[in-house]
Formats: C-alpha cells, sequence, structure tokens
C-alpha cells in the first residue's frame, strides 16, 4: 500500500499535540512547572491546527466532511470528531490560563484534557485496525500511536523546562518521565513489530524480512530504531541520570536545550519512519475481498 502522507502528517502532529497536552493537564493536576503550561498549550494547539490542515488534503474536497459525518461508526469519523473535542479543549485550557481561571476550573479542564490526550491518538491508531490488514490487524497499532505521542510530548517539555525557569526538582521530574516515556514509546513499537511478525496469513508483501534485512531495512534499522528509538533514549537517560560532560560554564552538553531538541526531531522522524513502514506493510488479504 502506497504512504497516505496526509494523514501520516496529521497522526503524527496531533500525537505531539496530545502528548503536550497530556503533561500540560499533569502539571496543572500535581500543581507543578507553571511556566511551561501556557508554552506546552501553544505547541499543542499549533501542532493540532497543523495536523487537521493535513488531514484536509487527504480529502480532496471538502464537501466529502458532510459524508464522513454521515457515518458515526465508521474510524474516520471517530478520528474527526476526537479531534475536534481536542481542539476545543485547547482552546478552552489555553483561555483559562490567559485569564488566570479558578482552581477549580484549570483542573476540571486539566482531567478533560488529559482523557482526550490518551483517547485521540488511540482512536487514529485503531481507525487502521482492519482484519484484512493483518500488519494492521491488532491493537498494539493504536498503543503504539499512543506511546509515540507521549514520548514526543514529554521531550518537548523537556526542551521546553531547559529554556524556561523551572525549579531544579521540577525539571529534574521532566526529564526522568521523559526517559520513561522513551521506554514506553520503545516497549510499544517492539509490540507492534512482533505483531506484525507473528500476524496470520503470511505474504511476502508483509513479512518481517523486509524490516529485519529486506527493502525496508534501512528506513527500519537507520530511521525507526537507531533514530527514532535508540537516540532518544540515550539522550533522555544521560541527561536524567548520568554524568554528563561539562563545557565552558560547567554546562551539561546533553542539558542543552539545542541538543534535546535534535533528541525531539530525531523521535519524530521515527514516528514518521515506523508509521511509514506501516502503510508500506498494509497489503490486504485476498480472500477477504473477493
Amino acid at each position: 500500500m502506497d504512504i497516505q502522507w496526509p494523514l501520516l502528517v496529521f497522526g503524527v502532529l496531533a500525537g505531539l499535540s496530545m502528548g503536550c497536552l497530556g503533561f500540560v493537564c499533569a502539571f496543572i493536576l500535581a500543581g507543578k512547572a507553571e511556566s511551561l503550561r501556557m508554552p506546552g498549550v501553544v505547541i499543542a494547539l499549533a501542532a493540532i491546527a497543523a495536523g487537521g490542515l493535513a488531514s484536509a488534503f487527504h480529502l480532496g474536497n471538502p464537501d466529502r466532511i458532510l459524508y464522513i459525518l454521515g457515518n458515526l461508526q465508521s474510524g474516520i469519523t471517530q478520528e474527526l470528531l476526537a479531534t475536534a473535542v481536542a481542539g476545543v479543549l485547547i482552546v478552552a485550557l489555553c483561555i483559562a490560563l490567559v485569564k488566570k481561571a479558578s482552581p477549580a476550573v484549570l483542573k476540571t479542564l486539566a482531567v478533560l484534557g488529559l482523557i482526550a490526550a490518551i483517547a485521540l491518538p488511540f482512536i487514529t491508531g485503531e481507525a487502521y485496525v482492519q482484519g484484512a490488514r493483518p500488519a494492521w490487524n491488532t491493537l498494539f497499532l493504536p498503543i503504539m500511536y499512543v506511546g509515540a505521542a507521549f514520548a514526543m510530548g514529554a521531550l518537548t517539555m523537556t526542551v521546553l523546562s531547559r529554556i524556561k525557569h523551572v525549579d531544579d526538582a521540577d525539571r529534574t521530574l521532566i526529564g526522568r518521565a521523559s526517559f520513561v516515556a522513551a521506554i514506553i514509546c520503545t516497549v510499544t513499537v517492539v509490540l507492534y513489530v512482533s505483531a506484525v511478525a507473528l500476524a496470520p496469513y503470511p505474504d511476502p508483501s508483509r513479512s518481517i524480512d523486509r524490516l529485519l534485512s529486506g527493502d525496508l531495512a534501512l528506513l527500519f534499522w537507520g530511521a525507526a530504531v537507531a533514530l527514532g528509538l535508540i537516540v532518544p533514549l540515550a539522550l533522555t537517560a544521560m541527561q536524567a541520570f548520568g554524568k554528563q560532560p561539562q563545557a565552558k560554564g560547567g554546562t551539561a552538553v546533553l542539558s542543552r536545550p539545542s541538543v534535546l531538541f535534535v533528541g525531539l526531531v530525531c523521535l519524530v522522524a521515527g514516528s514518521v519512519a515506523i508509521r511509514s513502514i506501516m502503510y508500506l506493510l498494509g497489503s490486504s488479504v485476498q480472500s477477504f475481498i473477493y
């Protein structure tokens, strides 16, 4: 199957958006990192808006949205509605932060936002789960979407914590949360790849051999694994727990925002790579069609 770039870009940006939203909501509920809340919400809003714009190109004609909304059981309809709800919550939270709303209002929005932050990536991934496409027919696919979302959100918050004024205790907590999120992301990718390897109705078009040593090996090992998993894991682990090389002035090199931003770019690139692989392995089972 060809890569559906508008949907792929939407999925990655929506995941980044929900990851940032989830951590901002967690900060509010825990009473932590107040200086990161507004930047996090702004990034979440920009990412989901850009993702929604990208997905519109997949429709071709905007009028088709009316046909999509006519079938509430459709995965793409549920995805669209979840995106709209998440967007409204982000805007509401942004307004509440600007207006300095009461703690009760902020916590209510934070609880709803946290639910949306988990629900939208899951719904986005679950929309692909189809019995006729063995490489997609696993719940590890939407779980992988959720794992990637929170890894991207965590690393974004780590970058912001190195730019904005944050207490040392909060900065350490965010850094360690980013490392844990990177581990979870890695585990979800491994689970999905394992599901592909064990999927029924084997066929060369969706064989695990394509990833391990075939035509997709460079994309898998180079982009998805090396860039998307190993680099973020190493950076988050060393800046959260390990001793780091010191630059002039005593600044830890691996805690610099620019270095951590490179890790975030690698993580996003890895998310693009594994989703590209998902599309390329998405051949159907002929006997289910004819």
